[in-house]
């Protein structure tokens, strides 16, 4: 089984929900998955009104299998702990002082702890285990150098989780403590770091520690390592941020985690929010994330600092011996840029441990389209149901407009009976015999024996078809007068050719007050002039074609998911979400829902947002110029 990213988010907000409602109790609030198109990956916030988790933006096409939601459901467990088990205002102080990365790495930790204590969710600590363990595995390709001082958040984050009983493959926990080189700062701080941490019993208590921390990563190379530090007490050089120079250019975090592995805060990742306690750690020195909470401050979900898995690229650097980048290749022994001293949270590397926006972001070109895409599909127009039409006389006579509109559409019999012929076709099988070659007919036995060698026969079948159409006008403002008249012709038309030979249509006008039905809902009957003549006089409003279009084309492909599907689009400007929203939405539903779209502009062209369009300048008739396009699209199918 597979999702499409908007289908996955909504998914995933029914899945924390159910979550929250279990580990938070009466304190549950609801839970909204929303794309942030500055996010590199998850982060949570949350008020007393809400929790909100962030997610990257991918493309709205993107395909997500079942094992990776499954990942996903696992990143939201480790986002909602926040809410459940972290003080939000020891979270924004770390994030004022300077310390939130250190912090997410070491509360990421703790929180983890606490959420397995709960027995809320009892597989909690299987499903937390799988994940940092693929992220640990990650790292190690990545080229994690857990011996670097600007690593150590990832460092601790991870043998913090695995000291708590997370099931982590023995030969990468081996490795990891074969490449930490006694004597070394991180050694020597970790000696001390992992018993407190495990000590920790609240946000403030990780604070502390973080502080500390901080204070013995900062202390040259040169100066003596206490053994026992007291708090706050500097411990050995630090190591890890060597001169920018090699470095990856994602290692600005302040990530705790070290190298490209995974990072605590890759459960939470980095929002578009400052940073949450736990999530993707948003750039070095930017403390949390961008808006934690409902005042803008930092949560813990997005955390631009500590306990970040390696972005991929963006991990543990990639540079070697002498003079390597941030975080060198050295072994901690004062060689290399590994015992540089880790000064502030950009010198910390950054990494995470949530899902990623595929290089989606918000100083991209596309991120603001496809977010767009994503809010579309996910938003209330896509159940929204049609308004009852205020202009129907009430009587089945017909008025003067549906009279117009009906002798008007008695001019296009041709494109009529064309569009008719390509909407349906039953199954043909066809027999020729009095053939020289093909199968013996049994029936012409007797003229063989007679010497005939017109004996043989060919059978062909040929697979019927049925299609379902709707045929969607733009009843905006600029339509009033000749143009909404124009289109409804087409529209009549179309709905006429299909009741024809009994193909499902379905006529809608909408604006940016809704949509209004002319008829049933995929109707096999031939169409009333009278409901088509109702709407001449409902052009008002904007023109939100993407919204329509989406709602129109994925209830589609629900409604009829074995026939062939067509809509057909009459505006006459552009989608008041702009042309790179319209062309990936096209895009989107013509992948993803399997519907061929084809557009007729009137007088302002919408070019390059379908790949079957057509302008029809002023003057020109509609009817002719869109109706030929649509039979041309139609057959091509």
């Amino acid at each position: 089984m597979s999702y499409t990213y908007p289908e996955a988010l909504t998914a995933l907000e029914s899945v924390l929900n159910d979550f929250s409602k279990i580990m938070r109790g009466t304190a549950h609030v609801p839970v909204r998955v929303v794309c942030d198109i500055y996010a590199k990956t998850a982060s949570v916030t949350w008020t007393t009104y809400e929790a909100r988790v962030n997610m990257p933006v991918r493309a709205a096409n993107a395909v997500m299998t079942q094992a990776e939601f499954e990942d996903w459901v696992s990143y939201g467990l480790h986002e909602l702990g926040h809410p459940t088990h972290t003080d939000q205002s020891v979270w924004q102080a770390a994030c004022t002082s300077g310390h939130s990365r250190l912090l997410n790495a070491l509360e990421d930790v703790r929180m983890e702890a606490a959420v397995i204590a709960s027995g809320s969710v009892p597989n909690a600590r299987a499903v937390l285990s799988r994940l940092i363990a693929r992220k640990v595995a990650e790292a190690r390709v990545a080229k994690w150098k857990p011996n670097a001082r600007r690593e150590f958040g990832w460092t601790a984050c991870v043998l913090g989780r695995a000291a708590n009983g997370y099931t982590i493959d023995p030969a990468d926990l081996a490795w990891i403590k074969s490449e930490i080189k006694p004597g070394s700062t991180v050694a020597s701080v970790l000696a001390w770091t992992l018993p407190a941490l495990a000590a920790c019993s609240s946000t403030q208590d990780c604070l502390t520690l973080a502080e500390r921390v901080a204070a013995a990563l900062a202390a040259p190379s040169n100066a003596p390592m206490p053994i026992n530090p007291n708090p706050g007490a500097d411990t050995n050089p630090g190591a890890g941020e060597g001169d920018e120079g090699e470095g990856d250019e994602g290692d600005e975090g302040e990530d705790t985690d070290g190298g490209e592995g995974v990072s605590e805060n890759e459960l939470e990742g980095e929002g578009d929010d400052e940073a949450a306690p736990e999530g993707e750690d948003k750039g070095a020195g930017e403390g949390a994330g961008e808006g934690a909470g409902e005042g803008g401050e930092d949560s813990p979900g997005e955390d631009e600092g500590a306990g970040e898995a390696p972005k991929g690229p963006q991990g543990p650097p990639n540079g070697e011996g002498e003079g390597a980048g941030k975080g060198g290749t050295g072994h901690g022994d004062g060689s290399t840029s590994d015992e540089a001293p880790v000064i502030s949270e950009k010198d910390l590397a950054e990494h995470d441990l949530a899902p990623q926006g595929e290089a989606m972001d918000g100083h991209k070109p596309g991120a603001s389209a496809e977010k767009s895409v994503i809010d579309i599909l996910r938003s209330g127009v896509m159940k929204d149901q049609p308004k009852r039409e205020e202009n129907r006389d009430g009587t089945a006579r017909l008025g003067v407009r549906a009279q117009t509109l009906r002798d008007a559409a008695s001019r296009a019999s041709k494109q009529r009976a064309l569009l008719a012929r390509a909407l349906r076709a039953n199954e043909t099988d066809d027999r020729e015999g009095g053939r020289k070659a093909g199968r013996l007919d049994k029936g012409a036995l007797t003229r063989a024996m007679a010497g005939s060698t017109n004996v043989f026969a060919k059978r062909e079948i040929q697979e019927g078809f049925d299609t379902d159409v709707c045929v969607l006008l733009d009843a905006s403002g600029s339509m009033a007068g000749n143009n909404m008249h124009a289109a409804l012709e087409v529209g009549l038309v179309v709905a006429q050719a299909a009741g024809s030979v009994g193909a499902a249509c379905t006529t809608e006008i909408f604006n940016s007050q809704g949509y209004i039905r002319a008829g049933a809902l995929a109707s096999r009957r031939l169409p009333n002039p009278a409901d088509y003549g109702a709407l001449v006089n409902g052009a008002n409003g904007g023109t939100p074609l993407s919204a329509h279009m989406a709602r129109v084309a994925v209830n589609q492909a629900k409604r009829a998911p074995h026939k062939r599907r067509v809509v057909f689009v009459i505006t006459d400007g552009q989608c008041d979400y702009g042309p790179a929203t319209l062309k990936r939405m096209a895009t989107y539903l013509e992948q993803s829902c399997g519907v061929v779209l084809a557009h007729v502009s009137i007088g302002t062209p919408v070019s390059g947002c379908f790949r079957a369009e057509v302008c029809v300048p002023h003057g020109v008739p509609l009817a002719k110029v869109g109706l030929d396009h649509f039979v041309k699209v139609i057959q091509a199918i």
